[in-house]
């Protein structure tokens, strides 16, 4: 929903989060991010004029929103942190942090409790991270990234036919794991551009509402750390 410097992305059904352009990397520290969901019904546009006086400090000064904001990508180390604090908030017991690399869709970072417990950390971290994925809109992580649309999914094993992504089992098979519920998100830099994805597997019960809100959320609140991407 863009509108001059401001963006938003959808969430779940009617909830959105939103983002604004040129003032993004100051958006969590100006207002309560919990205030930017909404329904979907205009009102995000209506908080957005309403504040705009709010944000006027942050669009002034190019150089000193700069200075907020990594240049160039963010750090491995970053993204592992996001997915920590992902898998925190929502108790996925798997996650991955996906970035774009020409072609392909890097792992970045990835923890997978159950392989955790059983070969180790080193080994487990080897299994998760050793190849990338084509960039493609068949795969889950590459239809988010490619479409900047979150994806919820209660059981991976019982996607429509129809869907426009599909699930591989390959690696399932490969590593005696089952994976059920997967939410995936677009993940945006400073600048609200899309770089890559959050992916996030198994809580204790399926991804509802409130989880992807969260999800959301957190999101949000990672942006202003995560550099800028072109």
């Amino acid at each position: 929903m863009p509108s001059g410097k401001l963006w938003a992305f959808e969430l779940k059904g009617a909830e959105i989060v939103a983002h604004a352009g040129p003032f993004t990397t100051r958006l969590v520290d100006a207002v309560n991010v919990d205030d930017l969901a909404y329904d979907a019904n205009g009102a995000i546009l209506d908080w957005a004029r309403g504040h705009r006086t709010e944000f006027e400090p942050y669009t002034a000064s190019p150089g000193a929103r700069a200075a907020e904001a990594p240049s160039g990508p963010v750090s491995e180390d970053t993204l592992a942190a996001v997915l920590a604090d992902a898998r925190r908030t929502t108790r996925a017991e798997a996650g991955t942090v996906f970035v774009r690399d020409g072609t392909t869709l890097r792992f970045a970072a990835s923890y997978n409790d159950v392989l955790e417990s059983r070969l180790g950390g080193d080994a487990a971290r080897q299994q998760l991270t050793s190849y990338g994925l084509p960039l493609n809109e068949r795969s889950i992580a590459g239809y988010v990234l490619l479409t900047h649309t979150p994806v919820n999914i209660p059981d991976a094993y019982d996607i429509a036919p129809e869907a426009p992504y599909a699930f591989n089992p390959q690696w399932d098979r490969r590593n005696d794991y089952r994976t059920r519920s997967i939410l995936a998100m677009p993940i945006r830099d400073a600048d609200g551009h899309v770089f890559g994805v959050l992916q996030l597997i198994n809580p204790p019960v399926a991804f509802d509402d409130e989880l992807v809100r969260r999800a959301g959320l957190l999101l949000a609140g990672w942006m202003p750390r995560l550099g800028r991407h072109r």
